[in-house]
């Protein structure tokens, strides 16, 4: 690969990993947030003998919003990943990183 193009892929590759570090840090913030409203919530349902109609969906909806942002941060980590630590298996079965 020539000088330029080499060059070109390393800034490619550097906005792409601050890119990932952006979403990485949203995404942290977020899980952060929506574990202290399902704390606050748990503490109502704990606290209260009668609670609103939409309680339990609302209880619902932000613990999967906590899965869903968990689940990203563990994605983009693994986008972090440096190459040496990929699974072998994954790397086995992709014939595209069979040379890399």
């Amino acid at each position: 690969m020539s000088s330029e193009s080499q060059d070109r892929v390393e800034a490619i590759g550097e906005q792409l990993r601050a890119k990932i570090a952006s979403k990485f840090t949203a995404s942290t913030f977020l899980a952060g947030f929506a574990l202290t409203v399902l704390s606050g919530q748990v503490f109502a349902l704990w606290q209260s003998s009668r609670l609103p109609m939409l309680f339990p969906p609302a209880v619902g909806a932000v613990f999967g919003a906590l899965m869903l942002f968990v689940a990203a941060i563990i994605k983009l980590d693994e986008l972090t990943m440096l190459k040496r630590f990929w699974d072998e298996g994954a790397r086995a079965g992709d014939p595209a990183m069979a040379h890399g």
